[in-house]
């Protein structure tokens, strides 16, 4: 099956890249070529070895970029997790991220996001992103992160400040300031700015897929702790 622009267009947002028109959902899913070491941790996919997962994350993907609730509301488990405040079920779900009204829902978004960045098997789970069971033992879950694929770590809160390239490195420690900003210190002891929107946490939104029934079932989609 062929991505169409607007699959492209939210693998750019959850990637911070831009694959070619002509890439193929395999390729998308594929890991990347980049080593995890002690300081980074790119997105892996440990999942594309199931068959029939590879097969149902295709087609989640599919009605994610058509933003088509009647075909995902049957996919999201009767018993879904999606709350800390005492909600669950399908019906809170649905209620609860608008797909009443599919077009202006941000759960395509969202939902997209966690699946381009990868995928780690946690039991008889497929877990997205990657990085929510990969960070490294000790750190807070809350102030601990990633940075994206092409994000820049500036000396000062501005981005005509001294930069270099981060590209998936760990980050120890964050910090918000004013203006869109977030003070780091990387694993490999290095500190500085990152822009917020380059800045990947364990605490975002994380979907859990089980099997029930012979067939994959959305049963957590959660973020904070």
């Amino acid at each position: 099956m062929k991505i169409s622009a607007i699959a492209i267009a939210l693998i750019g947002a959850a990637l911070g890249t831009f694959p070619s028109s002509s890439a193929t959902a395999a390729q998308l899913f594929a890991a990347p070529a980049l080593p995890a070491s002690s300081t980074t941790l790119p997105p892996r996919d440990e999942c594309a070895s199931d068959p029939s997962f590879a097969a149902f994350r295709t087609e989640l993907m599919d009605i994610l970029v058509r933003r088509d609730a009647d075909r995902l509301i049957p996919i999201i488990a009767e018993d879904i997790e999606w709350s800390f405040g005492g909600d669950a079920g399908r019906a809170r779900f649905v209620e609860s991220w608008g797909l009443a009204d599919p077009a202006n829902s941000p759960l395509w978004t969202e939902l997209a996001g966690a699946l381009m960045l990868g995928c780690a098997r946690q039991g008889g789970a497929m877990v997205a992103p990657y990085l929510y069971n990969h960070m490294p033992e000790g750190l807070d879950l809350f102030d601990s992160g990633v940075a994206r694929a092409g994000a820049t770590l500036y000396s000062a809160p501005d981005v005509v400040s001294e930069g270099v390239p981060l590209a998936w490195s760990i980050l120890n420690s964050a910090e918000f300031v004013p203006g869109g900003w977030i003070r780091v210190d990387l694993a490999d002891g290095r500190s500085g700015y990152l822009q917020e929107a380059d800045f990947l946490s364990p605490a975002d939104y994380r979907a859990f897929f089980e099997k029930r029934g012979g067939a994959w079932r959305l049963t957590v989609f959660i973020a904070g702790d």
